[in-house]
């Protein structure tokens, strides 16, 4: 049989965090290990990619603080398929390993809207062999999900879901929320923006499919003739990505690259409104880093919107350009400063980084 040798070790597993908000909700749970008075005897396993964000922000100079190794997951299938460690926590999951031992005690992150929502309309976008291998890689991490004793979700609505799916899984909620960066101005690195005198609309994240960036360039073109608004729109892809663009993308957008967190204060204040066209998620944290910084919002009419800032976000509907382009032309009329400093105030009473973590570690150190 096989054997823990370190039975008091817990692992913090973030070796598959590579994009994005996960990687923003790691920095978070990272910062907050450290601030706090114990480290739990954590042992971080990171990605290389973590690691080179974490060595570009404000933790860098604490890192000598924790425990940790870079490795991949590949590696990490055999590290914990041999060693079974009593404890792992995956910030976002599957963990990807084999679970010989009963008694262990995993416990995952579940922030896949592909497993949870199996005939969402972003499927009918993709040709058949994508839509084919998109749908076996998530019956294999949904898989992967059964190794884990508990899973933490982000919202009321996903864990009831979710309970439909693993019916007999413990389902903890751990509300996505601000990362505290937003909070620390100190902190906060500037980014050049070329000046324009039209009106500045960013968006921000990569471009995956269910983003829904590929309506940008008719949203452009809808504000332009239907609503005389010149518009310049600000994304942040990489060069890779936007090669992959139309040309047409090219010529209506520019990107300002990939962004650490302690950029995103930034490039949000630069911008007059935030375009959020996403068409499938478990919960981004977009919207509340829009009100925060007390810009507007409009986004896809989808419940894991409304259901997160409700009268805050302006909707439009899902895939309709003209709709977006109305909702942004009708909110420059009517955003105020008071509305949004009431939205502000929502988002930091409501989605604060200190209650995520507080439910996580009650989490993980739960029977120890």
């Amino acid at each position: 049989m096989l054997k823990n040798k370190d039975t008091r070790r817990i692992y913090i597993n973030l070796s598959n965090i590579s994009t994005g908000g996960a990687i923003q909700v790691a920095m978070s749970f990272i910062d907050h290990v450290i601030y706090s008075e114990n480290n739990h005897n954590f042992y971080f396993l990171f990605s290389s990619r973590l690691h080179k964000e974490i060595q570009k922000s404000h933790l860098a100079p604490f890192l000598n603080k924790l425990s940790y190794r870079i490795i991949s997951k590949r590696t990490l299938f055999f590290y914990f398929t041999i060693l079974q460690p009593k404890k792992i926590f995956t910030l976002f999951g599957p963990l990807y390993s084999i679970k010989l031992l009963s008694e262990r005690d995993w416990i995952s992150g579940f922030a896949q809207p592909w497993i949870l929502f199996p005939k969402n309309k972003v499927y009918d976008e993709l040709d058949l062999i994508t839509r084919l291998r998109f749908k076996i890689i998530f019956w294999i991490q949904k898989g992967f999900f059964f190794n884990s004793h508990t899973l933490i979700v982000e919202h009321e609505g996903i864990k009831a879901k979710l309970q439909e799916l693993f019916k007999n899984k413990k389902i903890v909620v751990a509300k996505n929320c601000l990362n505290q960066i937003f909070l620390n101005p100190t902190n906060w690195k500037p980014i050049e923006i070329p000046k324009t005198e039209k009106l500045k609309i960013g968006v921000i994240g990569r471009n995956y499919i269910h983003k829904n960036l590929s309506i940008i360039p008719a949203v452009y073109n809808f504000l332009e003739q239907n609503h005389s608004i010149k518009s310049q729109f600000y994304c942040t892809l990489t060069s890779e990505e936007m090669n992959k663009m139309s040309n047409d993308f090219k010529k209506k957008v520019i990107s300002l690259g990939e962004l650490n967190i302690n950029q995103c204060p930034d490039f949000y204040n630069n911008m007059d409104i935030i375009f959020f066209p996403s068409n499938l998620e478990c919960f981004s944290a977009t919207p509340l880093e829009a009100l925060y910084m007390k810009k507007s919002i409009v986004c896809s009419n989808l419940p894991f919107n409304k259901n997160i800032i409700g009268k805050f976000g302006v909707y439009f509907e899902p895939n309709d350009p003209v709709s977006a382009a109305e909702k942004i032309a009708s909110t420059l009329k009517k955003q105020n400063d008071e509305q949004l400093k009431e939205a502000k105030k929502f988002v930091f009473y409501n989605y604060k980084s200190e209650d995520r973590f507080k439910i996580y570690i009650n989490t993980i150190l739960k029977n120890e």
